[in-house]
């Protein structure tokens, strides 16, 4: 992460059997001035933007827990996940922690 923005792109996995349901669990501690956005991508290319599900449920003090989960067109065998991250105040940033990504046919 830069002074006002950060990218995690997570390596690619290939699956032995196809998915058509993209679920993404997570963890964000996200102070005041600070955001994020989560994506995936099947193809290495083109990335979707995912919607949180429901409202995020609190872990602690700092942590929120968040769901994600998207229904695919087509099945694939492969993603990758990406994160952004951003501030508008380079003395607080977001944090990610405990990241769950789960592929299953719906």
């Amino acid at each position: 992460m830069n002074k006002s923005s950060g990218t995690y792109v997570s390596r690619a996995v290939f699956l032995d059997n196809t998915f058509n349901t993209v679920a993404v669990n997570l963890e964000a501690a996200t102070p005041d001035k600070t955001s994020f956005k989560v994506y995936y991508s099947i193809d290495n290319t083109t990335w979707t933007q995912l919607t949180v599900q429901g409202t995020p449920k609190q872990v602690n003090e700092e942590y929120y827990r968040y769901s994600y989960k998207n229904t695919l067109d087509t099945p694939a065998n492969k993603y990758r996940i990406k994160i952004e991250m951003a501030t508008t105040d380079v003395t607080v940033r977001p944090k990610i922690r405990r990241l769950m990504s789960i592929m299953r046919n719906e």
